[in-house]
């Protein structure tokens, strides 16, 4: 994991945290294989609920399209959390796609509190995943475990800006990093310029 590194923004000491690509992809491989293993041993270990594996169960088009209103939904979550916990004005609130990581992404440049910032993290991580659990024990088929564990793992970026974030307390300011994953954090007792 990359540590974070003072910078001098505004002429104030800045703690900017950033995570690495290297780190997003293992962890994501992570994340994707914890996610899959866990079901699958649902499926082997619980008695009337069987996950239809064969082939043929699995419907490219819905899956596509599921796939398509889970980036959606997620980078949603995000700004609905910017808004209604950061209390951020509606004009930060930015969507977009990195193509050179083949990423959606909803971007804040306002600051906010980082106990909002925490919930700004997380809720895409939390919603998505049970979501997509329900649909998983609703239809057990290929393409619902695919969309499950594609939706725990999507928030790999996420999941590792909440570790490195974890200790700060929560009335910090915090501002999202403008061009790559990670955020800048404001001493006790100090706040981001206007």
């Amino acid at each position: 994991m990359d540590l974070p590194e003072i910078t001098s923004k505004d002429s104030r000491d800045v703690l900017t945290i950033r995570a690495s690509a290297f780190a997003m992809f293992l962890l994501s491989l992570g994340m994707f294989f914890v996610a899959v293993n866990a079901v699958l041993v649902a499926h082997w270990g619980l008695s009337g609920w069987n996950i239809d594996l064969q082939p043929d169960s699995f419907n490219r088009w819905v899956f596509l399209g599921s796939l398509v209103t889970l980036v959606v939904v997620h980078e949603a979550l995000h700004a609905f959390a910017a808004l209604h916990w950061g209390k951020v004005p509606y004009n930060s609130i930015r969507f977009g796609v990195k193509l050179k990581w083949l990423i959606a992404y909803c971007h804040c440049s306002s600051p906010m509190k980082m106990g909002a910032f925490r919930i700004y993290t997380l809720l895409p991580l939390a919603v998505t995943t049970v979501v997509t659990g329900l649909v998983l024990w609703w239809a057990p088929t290929v393409w619902t475990l695919l969309l499950f564990s594609l939706a725990f793992s999507a928030s790999t970026g996420d999941v590792l800006i909440y570790f490195k974030i974890r200790e700060f307390p929560d009335d910090l300011w915090v501002q999202e990093h403008p061009s790559g994953i990670g955020c800048y954090v404001w001493p006790a007792g100090q706040s981001p310029p206007e």
